[in-house]
């Protein structure tokens, strides 16, 4: 499966876009996934339809979905939940609940949220060829792209910890018998172990799809959309993630070069002015350096 992901500040119109080139990558006869993994959805009112968390097939080759991220916020809690009850026999001794509830508005709660429904959904479409995803707004975007990342970084630590708490648990059990250590000693047996092992699987399947995956910013020709893509592509370039090109989208002719030089450095595409109620009629006319990705 090949992935196309589109950002940008809001009202750029990323969601256009997306909806754009999935519906003529359909057309071409890929079997193509249009997700949006928005809070604010717009491509319901793009395709005039009711779209939801179960989706719906628009065309033979096009399926498109509307994930409630909140829905998926609160089952990453469920699962947190059970994952810690199950794990750690000594959780009693706190209120979990409350624990939880403190969670559910922590730092980067949404963004793990939103890599798992990317890794579920993925995982069950893997027989598309094209999975074309409309990102939120940048700040929360780029925290998506970067955090399998750190996450890889931080599951290395704890594998590495919990590793080191075994070996000891080994030695105690050596020490006072193995019949009567009411705690697993070995890897395999080990389910915060195995836990983490599972972790780093999912993650590392999300940070090859990401490093795989042609990430285009789209942005508006005025001075402020110009900047913010400039830092996209500053950030982008830390991470080494594939830009194959920016969009300069509602413009006509060359009037974007005035303002262009922040972006100068990256390749430049435009797509002349399109209303946002998409004339499928009209898809043709427009340019197809998207769907040689």
């Amino acid at each position: 499966m090949k992935y196309i992901f589109f950002m940008g500040k809001g009202g750029v119109g990323k969601s256009t876009l997306s909806s754009l080139i999935a519906y003529k990558l359909a057309k071409r006869g890929e079997k193509t996934v249009l997700i949006s993994l928005d809070f604010a959805h717009n491509l319901g009112d793009i395709f005039n339809m009711k779209i939801g968390n179960k989706g719906v097939r628009l065309e033979e080759h096009l399926d498109i979905f509307e994930p409630d991220i909140d829905r998926w916020v609160e089952e990453y809690l469920r699962n947190t939940r059970v994952l810690i009850k199950e794990n750690y026999k000594y959780v009693s001794v706190f209120n979990l609940d409350n624990m939880l509830n403190l969670m559910k508005n922590s730092p980067g709660i949404e963004e793990y949220a939103i890599l798992h429904l990317l890794y579920e959904k993925t995982k069950a479409l893997a027989d598309m060829d094209y999975l074309v995803v409309d990102m939120p707004p940048t700040a929360l975007a780029l925290r998506i792209f970067a955090l399998p990342f750190i996450t890889r970084e931080w599951l290395k630590t704890l594998l590495k910890l919990r590793k080191e708490i075994l070996v000891k648990r080994e030695r105690i059990a050596n020490v006072h018998g193995k019949e009567k250590f009411d705690f697993a000693v070995d890897e395999h047996e080990d389910k915060v172990y195995r836990n983490l092992k599972e972790q780093e699987e999912e993650n590392a399947f999300l940070l090859k799809l990401i490093q795989g995956a042609n990430i285009i910013p789209v942005t508006l020709p005025v001075q402020l959309s110009f900047k913010e893509t400039e830092r996209i592509l500053k950030k982008l370039s830390e991470f080494k993630l594939n830009v194959p090109f920016v969009i300069v989208n509602r413009v006509k002719n060359d009037e974007w070069k005035k303002g262009c030089v922040c972006i100068e450095d990256k390749e430049v595409k435009t797509f002349d002015d399109f209303e946002r109620e998409i004339k499928f009629q009209d898809f043709d006319n427009i340019d197809s350096e998207i769907l040689q990705l």
